[in-house]
């Protein structure tokens, strides 16, 4: 009796099992330990359009699988496991079989070849005793989850159309997209072209007006704040590009040689006015035998060392935050030199079960990135400069005890160079020039190609201008221009081609000076083959215009020192005191504006500061100007509080 007992309950016990399954609104699948099907659920029955008969004991799952996905899968496993992997079932079940977690996105294949997606999970099926017995599958249907992918993919095929005569080499990079962030990362590059080109324009623009003597004090402000926040859009457009890069694998290591004091100070200046404002000591320590000149890519350098400063400034709320440089020479003089940088802050720390995730991108939740910061874009961006430099990058943190960032690179030792006078002057004119100079602009954009012919022509330079590379042709020989402004994107002959008819025309062909909004490296390799003697990408300073003329025409020029309104320094910082002058109620509501966003609030709250607390307005104008609405939030908060 206990028997039939036993085998009743084992029934019913498998009954329920069954139930529970068939209920389920998952795929469930079951196999034996070399893949082939035993059990599906009767929702997988239902998704796949097949009868039990045909599946069970027959296949293994890799029937519903894309072939092509099974082939990048395996190729994936290969690299990561250290083995080669083959692209059959064992791809699905390999994971599992290790005791490791395996969860991807598949595509999978109904009978009538009708297609859906699925997040789908494998684990291992082990009896008591720790006995592998089988694999178990379970997916649910994310179709919908996808469709703002499959969307993008739409958009990244007509975009692909539209640029195809453009860029061969992006052309090529969408093509061989096959995963979402990738194909999300190439769409993001393309369209950073369309970014750059009206930026060019609002830039241009604004610089021409802050020229002009005309204008009132306030409406130099106003432009102040218009040319600030296109610099600010430009960097953010930058650093989408740079990710793009990183994921299209197009990233180059450029060194030149720099004067490492001079840079780590220029990046220190840059957070200076934000340390100030927040009571914050900004400290730079480099050691005295490292090298003034070293040899490395002094760009992707100089952006490692913002970003870190930048997060470490942003969440420390009080104390220091400290850079130190320290020099490692070779043991060998086969070994490279090593530099070592380490940032030191005391805020908030990061836990201890973050710090994995620091170096990863998209994958983090908003909240805790917005507590912490750093783990999202910014420090894949350092550790993917700091591995291209032959380095890399480490992060220790105590909670409540501050963070130190460490990274080092590989450098060599640079020749010291006289650097170029940097100077806020104004270039008004040329001086004492040979004969009038005569300037072709090739732009098909009318809003930037006035730009530059306005600034041309105001410092004294004779100036044409083409619509196109046929037009570009055809005045180049009739006028016999000093110099050209070259876009390359041009309808009817684009510029490169252009480029390469001109200077073949004559045995003293113009200077040639590429202007684009293309963004990779390799479209300036492009130029520099097709003739241009240099090159230059939209949006433009007038600073870089006249520069690289001056380089090619051996120019002199007048200048006149810019006239600002206003003067912004750390004499104005936002400090307690200063706040603490107003009443509590202004500062609530100060607090409140600053919290909300509200720059309406702010710019009314202004008018209530007396004239006698004039350095308070001051510092706080700056901050709204420039949108920092983050450190008049926590400056009243510190009043409030206290």
């Amino acid at each position: 009796m206990t028997e039939k007992f036993e085998a009743d309950s084992l029934q019913l016990l498998q009954t329920w099992q069954q139930t529970i399954l068939d209920s389920a609104d998952f795929i469930i699948i079951s196999t034996d330990i070399n893949g082939v099907v035993q059990t599906l659920s009767a929702g997988a029955l239902k998704q796949f359009g097949y009868s039990p008969e045909e599946i069970i004991g027959r296949v293994t799952p890799i029937i519903f699988h894309d072939s092509a996905e099974i082939v990048l899968r395996a190729q994936v496993l290969s690299k990561e496991l250290g083995r080669v992997i083959e692209a059959d079932v064992e791809t699905l079940i390999v994971k599992a079989r290790m005791g490791m977690a395996d969860e991807n996105i598949w595509t999978l294949i109904r009978k009538d070849h009708s297609q859906f997606m699925v997040c789908l999970s494998v684990t291992a099926l082990r009896d008591a005793s720790g006995q592998l017995k089988g694999f178990l599958g379970i997916g649910k249907d994310v179709t919908a989850q996808q469709e703002a992918e499959a969307a993008l993919r739409r958009l990244n095929t007509n975009l692909e159309q539209l640029v195809e005569e453009r860029t061969s080499q992006l052309k090529a990079a969408i093509e061989t997209a096959e995963i979402a962030n990738q194909a999300k990362s190439k769409f993001i590059a393309n369209m950073s072209h369309e970014f750059r080109t009206p930026l060019n324009a609002i830039m241009g623009f604004s610089q021409l007006l802050l020229r002009d003597r005309r204008i009132t004090p306030d409406q130099q402000s106003r432009l102040d704040v218009i040319h600030r926040s296109g610099e600010h859009l430009l960097s953010l457009v930058n650093e989408v590009i740079t990710l793009s890069k990183i994921e299209a694998g197009v990233l180059t290591y450029e060194p030149k040689d720099v004067n490492l004091y001079h840079l780590c100070e220029g990046v220190k200046e840059l957070f200076s006015l934000q340390a100030s404002s927040k009571d914050i000591q900004l400290q730079l320590h480099i050691a005295p035998d490292v090298p003034r000149f070293i040899r490395t890519d002094a760009q992707k350098l100089r952006q490692i060392l913002i970003n870190l400063l930048d997060n470490a400034l942003k969440y420390t709320k009080r104390g220091s935050v400290k850079c130190c440089v320290q020099w490692y020479p070779p043991r060998t003089k086969t070994l490279p030199h090593h530099i070592e940088f380490s940032i030191q802050d005391t805020g908030p720390g990061i836990p201890q079960h973050l710090l994995p995730k620091l170096f990863e991108h998209f994958v983090q939740d908003p909240l805790t990135r917005d507590k912490f910061g750093g783990i999202g874009l910014g420090l894949c961006i350092c550790q993917r400069f700091a591995h291209l430099m032959g380095g890399d990058i480490t992060i220790d943190s105590t909670e409540d005890h501050g963070t130190i960032v460490d990274f080092y690179i590989q450098v060599d030792l640079g020749e010291s160079f006289q650097e170029p006078i940097v100077t806020q002057a104004t270039v008004v004119g040329i001086e004492e020039p040979q004969s009038s100079l005569r300037i072709l602009v090739v732009e098909d954009q009318p809003d930037n190609r006035q730009v530059l012919v306005m600034m041309l022509e105001a410092v004294g330079f004779e100036v044409k201008q083409a619509q196109d590379g046929q037009q570009a042709l055809n005045i180049n020989q009739a006028w016999q221009p000093h110099l050209i402004w070259m876009d390359l994107q041009l309808p009817l002959l684009n510029g490169l081609e252009a480029t390469k008819q001109i200077k073949a025309q004559s045995h003293n062909p113009p200077v040639i000076i590429a202007l684009t909004a293309q963004a990779l490296e390799s479209d300036e390799v492009k130029a520099l083959k097709a003739g241009c003697d240099g090159y230059l990408r939209k949006p433009f300073e007038a600073a870089q215009i006249f520069d690289k003329m001056a380089q090619h025409l051996n120019l002199t020029y007048r200048y006149k020192a810019l006239h600002h309104s206003k003067s912004f320094d750390n004499t104005n910082s936002l400090t307690a005191d200063k706040l603490d002058k107003m009443p509590v109620s202004w500062v609530e509501l100060l607090c409140e504006a600053a919290t909300l966003l509200d720059e309406e609030m702010l710019v009314l709250l202004l008018k209530d500061i007396p004239t006698e607390h004039q350095a308070l307005k001051s510092s706080l104008e700056y901050l709204i100007a420039t949108y920092r609405y983050d450190i008049i939030m926590e400056s009243a908060q510190a009043v409030l509080r206290s």
